[in-house]
């Protein structure tokens, strides 16, 4: 990605530069400026002076001249016109007032962390060509509004009135408009290229091949889910595809074992098109296949399992994410990250993530990555929006000594967060809980349901543990017998939402010591129609 950037810290004049794969530009040759602005060496193509104030386009500006200057865009490019949905994206490629900490100590107490050195902004626009319209039979802007209008009423009208109501005008630059919508589900905040769309690791069962993300969009409480991996098509034909929102309703993996209780996709998604992506400064495009419309009926039953890193745009946006090794961690400074809100000045944030090398080993991860939280911890988290109803939410983690205990916190809003239930020791293993080896009969399902009792799960199947183990999945080691570090799913607690939003989820350090840590791999929003359907158990995967 070309990705141009001011830099501050030359008075009266800014330095430009013009810089070429800076995202991706982790481990090269830097050139530092006043020990502070960074940049790779081979990244440089000119170094421009201008005067303070020269106007660099952001996200929003780029967004609708790329659009603008491609006819094959025009329906789509006029209905962002209409709504101005680009005008939410930040108007300048990065965050100018961010200063990064001179030292940020690592998990180990010791060493010192990397930190970012700059905060980007980005985004990812998905867009339908206007061949996509007509062959829908859309052949105008008009066209389109009577398609947004009728998606509209048949997602909201019947099964939220509230949002119906409040969307039912012809203001086009209200949020809440039903072409507003339509068009807000086409763009996150955030960079995700062809290569990123979601992380395939060896980590993965073999055979497994489910590959799924998840990303809020600019439209109020609608979310966004990518997709890759054969498991995730009703057949193996488009396997190699990238897709959006694969249909909820799963049919057996035929060539699974029984015991993991894999499935596929009964219906696909939006398939992406295969021609490369479209890149511009701050973000990508990625050409459909199809009319992509927010498929809310399906998110509630999709169980969302979302790892740590993605809850935040800026792990995407400045290359953190999936680009580093575990070491001393990545310093995350107070106030970086989007959705993340710090309630001590006594804790520091880290990000790890493994070797790129299964030969090297890696941790007992969904997606090989963690973060930590270390000190006198306190802080709240917004996790992706689901439709109104109940749902479960989980944290996954791994248990060790240094945990200690965490007081949990549920709510719709950050400012009303209830206690969910006791202080959590994180520090016992499973069979401290009722954790049971798998005897791969009906009777684990039994097993299954005393764990839940005490507020535990065990871990997916579909992943599995560190390389000196053998391919036993997480859900194989969650007692003390197996394993140094055992991988459990802890229950926060259930909630009621009244109405389409996100989910607000609080961890605080319940011990008097200033000590310990806290885990942080991924989020899991379970919706009741899997976590409590009598007729069929929860899949394993």
């Amino acid at each position: 990605m070309n990705r141009k950037t001011i830099m501050k810290g030359l008075v009266p004049a800014l330095l430009f530069l013009a810089a070429a794969g800076a995202l991706q530009a982790q481990d090269r040759p830097h050139i530092r400026i006043n020990g502070k602005y960074v940049l790779p060496v081979e990244a440089v193509d000119e170094i421009v002076i201008e005067e303070a104030g020269a106007d660099v386009a952001g996200p929003s500006a780029e967004v609708l001249d790329f659009l603008a200057s491609r006819p094959e865009y025009s329906l789509f490019c006029e209905l962002v016109r209409l709504t101005e949905v680009h005008k939410r994206l930040p108007a300048q490629p990065e965050d100018f007032s961010y200063e990064a900490p001179m030292t940020f100590i690592s998990s180990d107490g010791v060493n010192l962390a990397d930190v970012p050195d700059r905060r980007f902004y980005g985004y990812t626009c998905f867009v339908e060509p206007n061949s996509v319209y007509e062959a829908a039979g859309i052949a105008d802007v008009e066209g389109l509004k009577a398609y947004a209008r009728n998606w509209f009423s048949e997602t909201y009208a019947n099964s939220a009135p509230d949002i119906y109501a409040a969307g039912n005008n012809e203001n086009y630059l209200d949020s809440n408009n039903y072409l507003n919508r339509f068009v807000a589900y086409h763009f996150v905040d955030k960079c995700i290229s062809q290569a990123d769309f979601v992380l395939a690791l060896w980590t993965y069962m073999p055979g497994y091949e489910k590959c799924l993300d998840y990303a809020e969009t600019l439209a109020p409480g609608q979310t966004l889910c990518l997709a890759a991996g054969m498991n995730t098509f009703s057949d193996d034909s488009f396997g190699g595809r990238l897709q959006l929102n694969p249909s909820a309703d799963q049919v057996p993996l035929d060539d699974a074992q029984p015991y993991y209780n894999w499935s596929r996709s009964a219906r696909n998604g939006v398939l992406l098109a295969q021609n490369a992506q479209m890149e511009g400064s701050c973000g990508y495009f990625h050409e459909l296949e199809g009319i992509l419309a927010y498929p809310r009926t399906d998110f509630l039953r999709r169980r969302m399992r979302v790892d740590a890193a993605a809850l935040f745009p800026e792990m995407m946006n400045n290359a953190i994410r999936y680009r580093i090794k575990k070491q001393n961690g990545y310093g995350i400074p107070d106030g970086y990250l989007t959705n993340f809100w710090s309630n001590s000045p006594d804790m520091r944030l880290l990000y790890m993530a493994t070797p790129s090398q299964p030969s090297a080993g890696w941790w007992n991860d969904y997606q090989s990555d963690e973060f930590i939280v270390k000190g006198d911890y306190d802080f709240t988290l917004k996790l992706p929006p689901v439709p109104a109803g109940q749902y479960e939410v989980r944290i996954g983690y791994t248990v060790n000594g240094i945990r200690g205990y965490a007081q949990m916190y549920l709510g719709t809003s950050r400012e009303t967060l209830m206690e969910s239930g006791l202080p959590v020791d994180l520090t016992e293993g499973g069979d401290a809980n009722g954790w049971v080896k798998d005897e791969r009969t009906n009777a684990d399902y039994a097993t299954d349901k005393l764990l839940r009792l005490n507020g535990f799960m065990k871990a997916p199947n579909s992943s599995r543990s560190d390389a000196g183990y053998g391919n036993r999945s997480l859900r194989e080691v969650g007692t003390t017998n197996s394993f140094p570090e055992y991988a459990l799913r802890c229950i926060v607690g259930t909630i009621s939402l009244p109405t389409d939003g996100n989910v607000y989820v609080r961890f605080r350090n319940a011990t008097t010591s200033t000590t310990p840590e806290f885990m942080l791999d991924y989020i899991e929003i379970c919706p009741v129609s899997i976590y409590d359907n009598p007729e069929k158990p929860e899949p394993r995967d």
